[in-house]
């Protein structure tokens, strides 16, 4: 028996069964592979069989697979992470194909709630295949204003970030590069994987957009952003660095952004000036953990100068002579050498 044949015996099959016996029947396909006494011949895996299932059934019969479907999400429980997450990664699967109103709460109120923010199967993260189930709904500003404003604060983000950006980007188009900043300071761009992933989403809004709006749209993000000296410096080096790693065929088009990380950083080098001495230290410190930093010593002949730093050969920091507590903290990465005219900071452990 061929495919086509095994999915319109079950249409039959399933026509003849009340909605809790039609719910039962899906639930244990699902989770064991087994539909009733009707015998299943696919070599589909089974979340892709239901959906192929669910666009060859009529109208009627599709109502009836997204009402009982709604109810499979109400009654699972989720409290065997053991055994469910198969079956979980399979209703997150199917919740973007048998689409409707009771399943959209349902998904946006594990995310909200943070149901399954460990749960994995396999090398897939459950919680982003939930927000990207969500992807397929329309959403509203209260649902965008959480995925912009309280996701990003969890300590699971990490692990969605990608997954929050291609579902912004699915559901709000350009809106997507809102959460940009946050999924640049959790990101090691150095994990390829990682960098590759978050390039390719990155080309997708550019060749959807154009790099002119993209770039508008991510220096108007950046001017808004309100966030401490470090972050800030942070998400410029790590935009640079994505530029370099993942969109070089668009550097030259994207010089306007490029440029205006000059200013953005500028701008956070006034304020980390007027910070109390231990905050200004605790900022350039978290800085110097960046991997993405590239950052050397320069020598300057400006009075009052005692060390700088530049970043990416870019980006400059001042170390002043009024920044004792700096200068004394700063020991480790200087070692002062002998000159004929003036002092040379070297950095100890440049990189």
């Amino acid at each position: 028996m061929n495919e086509g044949s095994s999915i319109n015996n079950l249409i039959r099959h399933m026509q003849g069964l009340d909605d809790s016996q039609l719910a039962y029947s899906l639930r244990i396909y699902l989770k064991e592979g087994s539909f009733g006494d009707t015998p299943v011949y696919t070599i589909l895996e089974r979340n892709r069989f239901i959906a192929e299932l669910f666009n060859r059934c009529d109208t009627t019969l599709q109502e009836r697979i997204r009402r009982v479907f709604s109810d499979l999400l109400e009654t699972f429980d989720g409290t065997n992470p053991k055994d469910d997450p198969e079956y979980l990664f399979y209703l997150a699967s199917l919740a973007s194909v048998i689409r409707c109103g009771q399943t959209k709460e349902r998904l946006r109120r594990w995310i909200r709630q943070g149901t399954f923010d460990t749960w994995k199967y396999g090398i897939f993260n459950l919680n982003s295949e939930l927000i990207l189930a969500t992807s397929s709904y329309d959403s509203d500003d209260e649902w965008v204003d959480f995925m912009l404003s309280v996701l990003p604060k969890r300590s699971s983000f990490k692990e969605s970030a990608l997954a929050a950006y291609r579902a912004l980007w699915q559901s709000r188009g350009v809106e997507c590069l809102s959460i940009l900043p946050d999924v640049l300071l959790i990101s090691d761009l150095e994990d390829v994987a990682f960098s590759q992933s978050l390039g390719y989403f990155l080309r997708l809004t550019i060749d959807k957009v154009n790099v002119e709006t993209f770039c508008r749209t991510m220096i108007a993000v950046l001017d808004r952003t309100q966030r401490p000296v470090d972050e800030i410096w942070i998400i410029v080096l790590k935009i640079e660095e994505i530029v370099e790693r993942e969109l070089a065929i668009h550097k030259g088009d994207l010089s306007p952004l490029l440029e205006h990380l000059k200013v953005v950083w500028n701008r956070a080098v006034v304020t980390w000036q007027k910070l109390p001495p231990p905050y200004a230290y605790e900022a350039f410190d978290k800085l110097l953990e960046v991997p993405e930093k590239d950052w050397q010593n320069i020598r300057l002949t400006s009075p009052g100068i005692r060390g700088a730093f530049t970043f990416r050969k870019r980006h400059i920091i001042e170390v002043t002579e009024q920044d004792k507590d700096i200068l004394e903290r700063c020991e480790p990465f200087f070692e002062e050498i002998s000159y004929e005219e003036e002092p040379l900071y070297l950095t100890a452990a440049a990189g």
